[in-house]
C-alpha cells in the first residue's frame, strides 16, 4: 500500500489511533452554537456605510480569463469538504473542460455586477480542538468555516489578482510575513535573532512585547477594514464584490453528525476562506506608520551598502496574528505600548493582557521596570515561545532544544503505538520518523541549531534503538552504523 497507494496509506496511519480529545468533553452543539452567534454579533451603534466604488481600476478589473480560471482549478485540493452546493473539488476538476465556458461567464457576470451567490455567503463553522486548555470551553476551539468550493474558486481568483497587485506596488510592509509568497517562519525567526544578537554586540538590552491578540480574526472590525482596503489603492470591481460578499453571511455550526441553525456573521473574516489572510494583513498594515507618528522609537540597527552607512529602524514584526514590538529602553517600550494601545482602541482590536508578555534579553537578574497596556500591568517573562521557537532573556536557546526534545518525545510514543499495531517493517518505520518526528526535531532549527544537539539526538537515537531491539544505553555510533 505504501507504494502503490500512499494517499491511503497515510490516511490509515493518521486515523490510527487518532487522539479525539474532544469526544469525552463535556460540551454540545448548542454551547457551541450559542458561543458563535455571540461572538460574530456586532451590537455597536455605528452603521456600516455603502460603498459603491464606480472608479476602475485597470488591473483588478479586467476580464477573468479562462486561463486564471484554469490555474486557481489546477491548486485546489482533493478531499475537501463541500459547502451547501455540494460540489466537490473533485467534481470541479474531472469537469473543467466542459464548464470552462460556463465559469467564464458565471465568474466574469459576478465580477460586474458584484452580486455573489446566496449560497456562497452560507458556512458551516467545524469547531476543531486547539490541544489546549479545557475541551469543554467552546473558546478553546478553533472556528473553521466550510465554505461552498465553487465559491472559494472564484476567491482564489480574486486572491491571486490582489496578491499580484500589493506585491506590483509594495503595499505591505516588509514587517508582515505571514501567507506570503517567498516569505517563512524562519524569516522573521531570524530577524528576531539577529536584532537580539546586534543589541547585544553594542552592549545594549532588547526590550520586547508579545502581543497576543484574542479572536484576531474572527473580531476584525468592517467597518475600518473597508477603509483600509480602500485606502490602499484596491477599489472598483474587486472590492465591490468582496464587500457585497460579505454583507449577508450566515453561518451555522456542524459538530458530531449534527447542524445547527443559521446565524448572521456580523464580524471579522472567515478563518479559512481564500482572501481572509490578505485582508488581515491589510487592516494591520499600517501599525508601523501609526507607531512612527506617535514618537516611538523602535530599535535602529547600521549596515554598510556600497561603503555608505545606512540606518533601519523596526519597530515591530508581524505574521499574522503574532505581533512583537521592539524598543532599546524602559522608556521608549512604555511610549510604544501607549501608542499600540491607542491604535488597538482606534481600530477595536481586542489584545488578551494575560498572555501578553515582555522580555528583556540581555538583562540578568529581575528587573524592576514595569510596563503596562491598556491601563493594566504586563508579565516580564525571562523566556518565550515566538512561532514554535523558545526565545530566552539571556539570547540563547537554552529552553528551546528541550522543549522541542520534550514534542517530540511525545510523538515517537504515539508513533510506536502505530508501528506495533501495524507490525510495520523497518523501511516504513524509518520513512514514518523522516515524516513524522524529524519535522518536529528540525522546526527551526536555522537559528538554534549551532549549538550542542546532543538532545536532540537523543531522540534520534531511541528510535533506532527500538527498531534494533537493543538498550537505550547502547554506544551510539554502533546504532548509527
Amino acid at each position: 500500500m505504501q507504494s502503490r497507494n500512499p494517499k491511503d496509506f497515510w490516511k490509515m496511519i493518521n486515523n490510527l489511533n487518532k487522539q479525539n480529545d474532544d469526544t469525552k468533553a463535556d460540551i454540545n452543539i448548542d454551547m457551541f452554537y450559542d458561543y458563535s452567534k455571540n461572538l460574530n454579533d456586532y451590537t455597536d451603534v455605528e452603521n456600516d456605510d455603502e460603498y459603491n466604488i464606480n472608479s476602475e481600476n485597470s488591473t483588478l478589473d479586467k476580464e477573468i480569463s479562462k486561463e486564471e480560471i484554469l490555474y486557481s482549478v489546477k491548486c485546489l485540493k482533493n478531499n475537501k469538504a463541500a459547502g451547501t452546493d455540494m460540489v466537490i473539488n473533485e467534481y470541479i476538476k474531472s469537469t473543467i473542460e466542459i464548464f470552462i465556458p460556463i465559469y467564464y461567464i458565471f465568474f466574469n457576470l459576478i465580477l460586474n455586477s458584484g452580486i455573489v451567490p446566496a449560497s456562497w455567503t452560507i458556512g458551516s463553522i467545524v469547531p476543531i480542538y486547539k490541544k489546549k486548555g479545557d475541551c469543554g470551553l467552546p473558546e478553546n476551539y478553533r472556528p473553521i468555516t466550510i465554505l461552498s468550493c465553487l465559491g472559494k474558486l472564484f476567491t482564489s481568483i480574486i486572491n491571486n489578482r490582489l496578491n499580484n497587485f500589493v506585491d506590483e506596488h509594495n503595499l505591505l510592509n516588509e514587517t508582515q510575513a505571514g501567507f506570503r509568497k517567498d516569505y517563512a517562519v524562519t524569516d522573521h525567526l531570524f530577524s528576531l535573532c539577529a536584532i537580539m544578537s546586534y543589541l547585544r554586540s553594542q552592549k545594549k538590552k532588547l526590550f520586547c512585547t508579545f502581543i497576543d491578540f484574542s479572536k484576531a480574526f474572527d473580531q476584525v472590525w468592517r467597518i475600518g477594514l473597508w477603509y483600509k482596503v480602500l485606502n490602499s489603492g484596491i477599489t472598483g470591481k474587486c472590492f465591490n464584490v468582496i464587500y457585497n460578499m460579505y454583507q449577508d453571511i450566515k453561518s451555522s455550526v456542524k459538530y458530531k453528525n449534527k447542524i445547527s441553525a443559521t446565524f448572521p456573521c456580523k464580524i471579522g473574516v472567515r478563518q479559512g476562506e481564500n482572501l481572509s489572510p490578505l485582508l488581515f494583513a491589510l487592516y494591520l498594515n499600517d501599525l508601523e506608520a501609526f507607531l512612527l507618528n506617535h514618537d516611538c522609537k523602535g530599535v535602529q540597527t547600521e549596515y554598510y551598502e556600497n561603503e555608505l552607512l545606512n540606518y533601519l529602524k523596526i519597530f515591530e514584526l508581524l505574521y499574522a496574528d503574532d505581533t512583537v514590538l521592539f524598543a532599546d529602553n524602559v522608556n521608549n517600550m512604555n511610549i510604544m505600548l501607549n501608542a499600540f494601545g491607542e491604535y488597538c482602541t482606534l481600530w477595536k482590536l481586542n489584545v488578551n493582557i494575560d498572555k501578553t508578555k515582555v522580555v528583556i534579553f540581555g538583562s540578568r537578574g529581575q528587573s524592576n521596570a514595569t510596563f503596562s497596556l491598556l491601563n493594566r500591568d504586563l508579565e516580564i517573562c525571562d523566556s518565550y515561545n515566538y512561532l514554535g521557537v523558545v526565545f530566552s532573556k539571556g539570547c540563547s536557546f537554552a529552553q528551546a532544544q528541550p522543549r522541542i526534545k520534550n514534542q517530540a518525545s511525545k510523538a515517537l510514543h504515539l508513533l510506536y503505538s502505530r508501528i506495533h499495531n501495524l507490525n510495520l517493517p523497518i523501511d516504513c518505520q524509518l520513512k514514518l520518523f523522516d515524516h513524522t518526528i524529524l519535522p518536529i526535531l528540525l522546526n527551526g532549527c536555522e537559528i538554534w541549531g549551532f549549538g550542542d544537539l546532543s538532545p536532540i539526538e537523543t531522540i534520534h537515537n531511541q528510535f533506532l534503538s527500538n527498531i534494533l531491539k537493543v538498550k537505550k544505553k547502547y554506544p551510539s555510533v554502533h546504532v548509527i552504523w
